[in-house]
């Protein structure tokens, strides 16, 4: 598959080539080294980044993901303020079949649940003053429910998240345009993984 190359089209999503990387992405883990839309396996995890080149194509992105995913996944968003954190989870919203006019950043209240083809539970962190207010909204328990749930700012909760999960880290590399990096950890994770990417190229043909 390609890496290089102008988009053809505004749905079609580009798996990533090597310019233009954010530099704070050189902290995410290994993800840096996940370029070109190729998976790489590292550690007992699987990983690869693509490039949307505006919302809109953020949203198809988290669309697809949300086709695949079920009841107890678990998704986390890391990335700065505007990176697409949002985007991501309202196109992950519509992938689970919830109705678009009643999707919004959970940001004052922490989360906001929805009903779809299975509840979906987003969780926006950023408030987050302390960690014992974890606590105080039931967070451990959004984590075993049967529904799919998706936490922003996930990096305030880190040491509450489950081993296994998909991580997906979001980066300004333009005025539209964002790169996302997905870490899948877990055999569950890689697989969706693998599903997402095919539908992702099956887009771009």
């Amino acid at each position: 598959m390609r890496c290089s190359g102008t988009r053809q089209d505004k749905n079609e999503t580009k798996l990533n080539d090597d310019k233009n990387w954010e530099d704070g992405a050189a902290n995410w883990p290994m993800l840096q080294n996940a370029r070109c839309g190729k998976v790489i396996r590292a550690a007992g995890s699987m990983m690869f980044s693509v490039i949307s080149s505006h919302p809109e194509e953020t949203w198809h992105i988290g669309e697809v993901l949300g086709s695949y995913l079920g009841p107890g996944d678990i998704v986390c968003l890391y990335g700065d303020l505007g990176s697409g954190k949002t985007n991501l989870a309202y196109g992950i919203a519509r992938g689970l079949n919830v109705r678009e006019q009643y999707i919004t950043s959970p940001t004052f209240i922490f989360v906001n649940e929805y009903h779809g083809r299975t509840p979906l539970f987003h969780i926006d962190l950023y408030r987050l003053a302390e960690p014992e207010e974890l606590e105080n909204i039931g967070f451990r328990e959004y984590l075993t429910t049967d529904g799919v749930t998706v936490i922003e700012w996930a990096e305030k909760a880190e040491y509450e998240l489950p081993q296994e999960r998909l991580s997906i880290y979001l980066a300004v590399i333009g005025e539209e345009s964002r790169e996302i990096g997905f870490l899948a950890e877990g055999e569950r994770y890689e697989q969706l993984m693998q599903l997402m990417k095919k539908s992702l190229e099956r887009t771009n043909q």
